[in-house]
């Protein structure tokens, strides 16, 4: 009935009615669709915050109508600059658009520049929104960031679960470290724990291990409150959560056990970032198995960093399931042109670890290795060469290039290279490794040479403890070779 006579709706009762359906999370496509078309045609009758009703409520909803989005963001920014909206406006608008991935730049240049204006008077959630906005879009503008951290430093003891939350991974998502920040919204949040839902608890986590800050007891609360809220994690979350203590080496072994026994009932809705995420942090028996089991199942939608991820830690871990190398194995042949310099290092380092000689693989990545080896850093280098060697993988062109680029890197302009110059060489580790490949594959010369220079650097006082052990471990293959 109501679609029939949406043409006599007022632009207050199309903004309301479209504002209840998103209250009660009831999507009725085509009653917001004959809704949205209406509104197209009299969109300059709309007031801003029948403008932004609309867009937050059709955005709740999931529901993209890229011409009524087109419309009001004409007019919404003509509302703007005429100083007809206010904050809620503002942040409510600024949500909708990210939240339905709907780019207009001039629309958002004019947000940004009301809200640095008047972000002393914004609430909380509207500042948390306008950063979720951003970080969403991954639009860093520095200005109106520097307004919503001076504000939400000011309001800290009314900022709710959500608020914090979408701040901290707001900040995480746009890789804005700021450690001094963290640990003024941590100590907000602590109390604040276990009042937070899964997806915030999992976002929180990610934020801290993303950006590598470290505040080992404001996450240890968090494992405690996930820990008790367990059962109602998806499978996104316990693989954010997971990998966020593994990517901070925090050991919670009641965690990390709640966590496997869940992931294991969940198994089967796992996508393939989440099994990569999960086999990368776990070392648990039947949970690799049951995620090795998932991997193969998803084997065609691995992109090449879940690739060289799960090889990684079936390596890592050792525990090597055949039919997922196997698996990994053929993905990474077809995918090997798009692999990019660490996904191919990461893959030959895994399988030599685990003595998988699966020599189709070793050929596409030895091939891929030679022609882009002027890419290669120090690390994938060393890593190439000791996996070619491990396996005692005979392939002239990649072998004689990556000796070259060895050569290359222990003094990038020679020994008396300046100190930004030796950060781009090799460590003595990888010099170790390069020494020991080239002794393993009987090349004298590129060994003596490696293990020399390394010396050398040694005695010149470049290294430190760990130099002086490698060095005292190599002087028998100078001899040696």
């Amino acid at each position: 009935a109501a679609s029939r006579r949406v043409h006599q709706f007022t632009s207050q009762e199309m903004g309301n009615t479209v504002w209840a359906f998103a209250k009660l999370a009831f999507c009725e496509e085509a009653l917001l669709n004959s809704i949205a078309d209406q509104a197209m045609d009299r969109i300059s009758d709309f007031n801003s915050q029948e403008l932004s009703n609309t867009a937050f409520s059709f955005a709740t909803l999931s529901i993209n109508h890229p011409p009524l989005m087109a419309k009001i963001a004409v007019v919404a920014r003509e509302k703007v600059l005429e100083g007809k909206s206010d904050n809620q406006m503002l942040s409510n608008t600024a949500w909708a658009f990210a939240k339905l991935q709907v780019s207009d730049e001039p629309l958002f240049q004019t947000i940004s520049a009301a809200a640095i204006k008047s972000s002393r008077n914004f609430v909380p959630q509207g500042l948390s929104n306008l950063a979720w906005a951003m970080a969403t879009t991954l639009k860093k503008d520095e200005a109106l960031l520097a307004a919503i951290r001076e504000q939400s430093q000011a309001k800290l003891p009314i900022l709710n679960t959500q608020d914090l939350a979408n701040t901290l991974w707001a900040w995480a998502k746009l890789e804005k470290f700021d450690s001094e920040f963290f640990s003024q919204l941590s100590s907000a949040a602590q109390h604040l724990l276990p009042n937070f839902n899964p997806q915030s608890l999992a976002n929180s986590a990610w934020a801290f291990a993303s950006l590598l800050i470290l505040d080992k007891p404001f996450l240890r609360s968090i494992g405690e409150a996930a820990r008790l809220s367990i059962a109602d994690f998806n499978v996104q979350a316990l693989s954010n959560i997971t990998w966020s203590f593994a990517r901070l080496d925090i050991l919670d072994d009641k965690l990390f056990s709640a966590v496997a026994s869940e992931a294991l009932r969940k198994v089967p809705q796992f996508d393939a970032q989440a099994v990569s995420n999960m086999s990368w942090s776990f070392a648990n028996d039947p949970l690799s198995r049951a995620l090795s089991a998932a991997a193969v199942a998803k084997q065609a939608e691995l992109t090449t960093q879940e690739i060289s991820n799960l090889a990684w830690a079936q390596a890592r871990i050792y525990c090597v399931d055949m039919n997922l190398c196997n698996a990994l194995a053929d993905r990474a042949i077809l995918r090997a042109p798009n692999l990019n310099k660490q996904e191919l290092s990461v893959l030959a380092w895994a399988f030599a670890t685990m003595a998988h000689v699966h020599r189709p693989l070793l050929h596409a990545l030895a091939d891929q290795i030679e022609q882009r080896i002027d890419e290669l850093g120090p690390l994938e280098v060393a890593n190439s060469t000791w996996a070619f060697a491990k396996v005692a993988f005979s392939h002239e062109p990649v072998l004689a290039a990556l000796a070259t680029a060895s050569e290359a890197t222990v003094w990038p302009k020679g020994p008396d290279s300046n100190d930004s110059e030796k950060n781009d060489s090799m460590a003595p580790n990888g010099v170790y490794s390069v020494v020991w490949s080239a002794w393993r594959t009987t090349q004298p010369i590129l060994a003596r040479t490696m293990a020399q220079r390394s010396l050398v650097s040694v005695d010149r006082g470049a290294g430190g403890s760990e130099a002086d052990r490698l060095s005292t471990l190599m002087e028998p293959l100078v001899e040696g070779v």
